[in-house]
């Protein structure tokens, strides 16, 4: 489905394209406004609030969980979100919103929008090209848990026992303020285009916690020439400059992510009745697992990639993260009954790696060991380290944006993290380097409790609207 004030190229259209009264720009707060684009400054507190709060209250657990639950409910709100925004300013200066939707899965559906502003053009006439920068945010979570709240898992509620505003609830920090705070720079955008030096996408995805599913679908919309939902929203996702993703960051500024391999290990055994000779007439899988994994504790298996970045005598070796591998045991099952000897056991390994650790090495160092003990091992996910330099352009224009915009001028800090995001996938379909940046505390993804701060919500909006015009300087 297509929006677009073209009616020749459209697929469909989503809504009459008559744009609401342009907002009133608000006025600077201070003087350290003064080099803050005006799109920055139109960011609304209270309607980012109030939009988080909704979104918050909104049930968005991934199917994938089994919990019953899909995105549908996030998405229709996250629509009327961008059907309302003020394109008055916009169609003066011939520019547009296109929005295309894709559900690539029953009750999971992926979002891609389009501001087209004069800045994203380049060159004139038919052979004219234009560049964007693309905001990445997903509208699923996590389950809520077991465990007890004291805010409702679902409230949006608002508190201020903590010294600031902060909203409470599943998803606030990972990642809807994220997702709220690039709803809301686009909206200001749209007041006023003319700050922007780039075409502005939104690409918000279902189904980042079932292996980032709805980023995979848009990568192979990117890669198809057929003219399918997911192959339309993809174009709007054309000559990206950057990628900015929002997952929680407490406004620092990410700079890459490590590689995760998936693994999974198999043990078969024989089954028998554990009665007969206790047991003896089987072959425990279990038995053969924990042996296996005993082994796993003191072995190293990143020791071929460590060496062979060291010996690199190019300097080739030299990888962009500079955090340690780690290696993590998720999931363990065997067995059918306490009273058979189990036939078959089966773990998930989870490998975290820096950029210049090779996965193919780590999965032949892994499945050498495993195979002393009967246990076969078999990839289930690859998705490789994403990162830039400190230096690099790209990098360097997120952290004045940042600085610009905060209210008290701090210079965000600039890092790396162990887990991986929607850009492992987006940032190689689209050939574009990647940034994290978002509202969210990190500690908070998963936990009960849950809640992300306002303010720094509404700093992360000003950021974001103030990338768009950062671009090109």
């Amino acid at each position: 489905k297509r929006v677009s004030e073209n009616q020749a190229t459209a697929t469909k259209r989503l809504r009459t394209m008559t744009p609401p009264v342009a907002e009133p720009q608000q006025a600077r707060s201070s003087d350290m406004l003064d080099e803050v684009c005006l799109a920055a400054q139109a960011i609304d507190g209270d309607a980012t609030t109030k939009l988080l709060q909704s979104l918050v209250q909104t049930n968005s657990v991934d199917t994938g969980y089994g919990m019953g639950t899909d995105t549908a409910g996030v998405c229709a709100k996250v629509m009327t979100a961008l059907n309302t925004i003020p394109c008055e300013a916009l169609t003066k200066c011939g520019g547009r919103l296109e929005i295309c939707t894709d559900e690539f899965a029953p009750g999971n559906s992926n979002i891609v929008a389009r501001l087209f502003v004069p800045g994203g053009a380049r060159g004139e006439g038919a052979d004219a090209k234009r560049a964007c920068v693309v905001y990445s945010a997903h509208m699923d979570t996590v389950p809520e848990g077991s465990g007890p709240w004291s805010h409702g898992a679902f409230s949006g509620d608002i508190s201020h026992t903590s010294g600031e505003p902060r909203i409470h609830g599943r998803g606030s920090s990972d990642m809807k303020s994220g997702l709220v705070a690039m709803l809301m720079a686009v909206r200001a955008i749209a007041l006023h285009p003319e700050c922007a030096t780039r075409d502005v996408v939104l690409a918000i995805s279902s189904g980042e916690s079932r292996g980032c599913a709805g980023a995979r679908a848009m990568a192979a919309g990117l890669r198809t020439g057929a003219s399918t939902a997911a192959s339309d929203a993809a174009k709007l996702l054309s000559d990206a400059e950057l990628l900015v993703v929002g997952e929680p960051t407490g406004c620092d500024v990410i700079r890459g992510e490590m590689g995760a391999l998936f693994l999974r290990c198999t043990a078969i055994g024989r089954a028998a009745h554990s009665a007969t000779s206790g047991g003896d007439a089987g072959s425990s899988a279990i038995r053969a697992m924990v042996a296996f994994l005993g082994a796993l504790e003191t072995a190293d298996m990143f020791e071929a990639s460590r060496a062979a970045a060291n010996n690199d005598s190019a300097g080739e070796g030299k990888g962009l993260i500079e955090r340690l591998p780690t290696l993590s045991v998720g999931t363990l099952h065997g067995g059918t009954a306490v009273n058979v000897v189990p036939d078959r056991c089966v773990c998930e390994i989870d490998c975290r790696m820096p950029d210049n650790y090779s996965a193919e090495d780590v999965q032949r160092a892994l499945g050498e060991l495993a195979a002393k003990f009967g246990v076969t091992v078999e990839r289930m996910d690859w998705k490789p380290s994403v990162a830039s330099s400190a230096d690099a352009a790209s990098v360097q224009t997120v952290v004045r944006a940042v600085t610009k915009t905060s209210p008290d001028r701090r210079t965000p800090d600039v890092r790396t993290v162990g887990y991986y995001s929607d850009g492992a996938v987006l940032a190689p379909a689209l050939t574009a380097p990647m940034i994290i940046l978002g509202p969210g505390d990190e500690a908070m993804s998963c936990s009960h409790d849950e809640s992300c701060s306002i303010a720094l919500t509404i700093h992360c909006a000003r950021a974001y609207a103030q990338i768009a015009a950062e671009l090109c300087q």
